[in-house]
């Protein structure tokens, strides 16, 4: 399997990305976390470039909406873990073959991460995760993190304003975000000092979200992937808060233990993502200190065992995000630490080891 990277812009401390479909042709989304804009790339080379939005910045999730082609939410507001307090979720529509907004849809203090998460009977729910109610400075964790969740509307023709409900629990650096489905239910995942938490809304509007603690022990971010087949999600964490290990958990025997931990030497670990890459379910990770690595987890079916591949090295990774093409497969990645929006295509052409990546 061929390995090319593309280099697509320079953006201040990248941090988000996502890829989707609109018309058809794959548009790559990428934003930063300091002062900055959500830019957009498609066409054949990813040449064409768009500027969604104009400064700003603090974009730490830009999220798809279900059943809306190109339309996406983002946050806006977050530039560092003390100053976000006036942060804020945007709604961005694609309309006649153009972006429009953004427009404000909710604000929320302290806001992190957020989701869009499906439920039966059509419902859709956002659930917002906030760092802390307040911090004094950096090193200030007295005050815990909350979960929040809003029903979108049914119709986003018009503006609206999203209304939050506050979930029970306190949540200390409550850092770690996903979404992932299984058994036809969607659910978020979050990591937080108190461990890692599932969160499953209710199968009819007006009942109560379901909250399990799957792990407890501290977590900084989290994936859930089924990525040796055998039907149940593995944990992939990266832990503690910021920190400097990757381990992988499987439920046996009803509770959650380790199987795997990554052993060479990286620091800050931010990015971690559930997906299928060649047609086998992967962990991608990035870490932003020491060997700043981009790589990937597989299940090797022969050994039997948990492999990882390096795909890139001191790029810094923050966060990052698969589109699948019948064609091929890209991997973004939001290469903050050197200030890169990149991406890492797959030609699936060939089975096999992936090795690290070419640069165009």
């Amino acid at each position: 399997m061929k390995l090319q990277k593309q280099v697509l812009r320079e953006i201040e401390k990248c941090y988000s990305a996502l890829g989707l479909f609109i018309g058809g042709e794959p548009h790559l989304f990428f934003a930063g976390e300091g002062n900055g804009s959500v830019h957009v790339f498609h066409g054949k080379s990813f040449d064409r470039h768009i500027t969604v939005t104009e400064g700003g910045g603090g974009t730490m999730s830009i999220v798809a909406v279900p059943g809306r082609e190109g339309w996406v939410m983002i946050s806006r507001g977050f530039y560092s873990m003390v100053e976000s307090q006036g942060s804020v979720i945007e709604l961005i529509r694609h309309r006649d073959g153009a972006f429009a907004g953004p427009e404000q849809i909710a604000a929320l203090p302290y806001l992190h991460r957020f989701g869009l998460v499906s439920a039966p009977g059509g419902a859709i729910y956002l659930i917002a995760a906030t760092i802390a109610d307040y911090k004094r400075d950096k090193e200030d964790w007295e005050y815990p993190g909350h979960l929040y969740y809003a029903l979108l509307p049914d119709c986003l023709d018009n503006p609206f304003e999203l209304e939050f409900i506050r979930l029970p629990g306190d949540y200390y650096i409550n850092h770690g975000f996903c979404v992932s489905g299984q058994n036809d239910r969607e659910a978020a995942y979050i990591g937080c000092r108190e461990g890692a938490f599932r969160i499953t809304p209710p199968e009819q509007r007006g009942g109560d979200f379901n909250i399990e603690r799957l792990l407890d022990i501290p977590i900084s971010d989290v994936a859930v992937c089924d990525i040796d087949g055998d039907g149940e999600d593995e944990i992939a964490a990266l832990l503690p808060f910021h920190g400097d290990r990757l381990k992988l958990f499987k439920r046996v025997g009803g509770s959650y233990r380790e199987v795997y931990s990554y052993p060479v030497e990286n620091d800050f670990y931010h990015a971690i993502l559930g997906a299928e890459i060649g047609g086998e379910k992967v962990f991608v990770a990035g870490a932003r200190r020491i060997a700043a690595q981009l790589l990937l987890i597989r299940w090797d079916k022969k050994s039997r065992a948990y492999v990882p591949q390096v795909i890139d090295e001191g790029v810094g990774p923050s966060n990052a995000a698969v589109l699948n093409t019948p064609e091929r497969d890209i991997l973004l990645s939001a290469n903050r630490q050197i200030n890169q929006a990149a991406i890492y295509v797959f030609d699936n052409v060939a089975e096999g080891a992936y090795g690290q990546a070419n640069q165009s």
